[in-house]
């Protein structure tokens, strides 16, 4: 009876059992807010870098060709990306839209890209923001939520309303250019 009642509460999550998983809020040791300088002894040089708007964009890649990125602003750390398989460490406990909503929930903010192959969930509370490829987890982020990085959003919603396209739309599509309105602005403003 307790392995019937096990396998099926892990099939059908019982609503009211608490919910062991808590977002990370670091990955591989370095953390949002952290320095520049902290995270190049935690990780080393990194293979490159570049510099879009405030924010200096650093990656980091191992022998299995995956990745970390991290967005620095001021010198400390606004955002960081790992690629799922990194690291043991930086490995999700889901792999699927489907077991990731079963964890966490309804995520608040949904986009799909322009080929409609990649799609990301975003979590304002916890900052946690994971990307899958046609259905695949490929990775995560943690850190400061802002708009989509990529000028190839098709979709855009969020707290389960469409906001782009449509007249409320804070981009252009799909430049991903923001309105003059929007300069400034954040997804928290859209929030109602």
């Amino acid at each position: 009876m307790i392995r019937l009642l096990l396998f099926i509460t892990t099939l059908y999550p019982v609503s009211g059992w608490a919910n062991s998983f808590v977002a990370p809020t670091r990955i591989a040791g370095v953390s949002p807010g952290d320095t520049y300088q902290r995270v190049i002894q935690q990780w080393g040089t990194p293979m490159r870098c570049s510099t879009r708007g405030s924010t200096q964009w650093c990656a980091w890649e191992n022998e299995d060709e995956l990745f970390l990125t991290v967005g620095f602003v001021q010198q400390r750390v606004d955002y960081l990306y790992v690629s799922q398989g990194y690291s043991a460490e930086a490995t999700l406990p889901f792999d699927s839209v489907i077991a990731m909503r079963q964890l966490l929930g309804q995520e608040d903010v949904y986009s799909i890209s322009e080929n409609r192959q990649r799609t990301r969930y975003t979590y304002l509370a916890s900052g946690l923001t994971v990307n899958f490829d046609d259905a695949e987890l490929i990775g995560y982020g943690i850190g400061q939520v802002g708009w989509r990085a990529s000028g190839t959003v098709s979709e855009y919603w969020v707290q389960g309303r469409q906001i782009c396209p449509s007249d409320r739309c804070p981009f252009e599509l799909p430049t991903n250019t923001p309105k003059p309105e929007f300069a400034g602005a954040s997804v928290w403003d859209l929030i109602q």
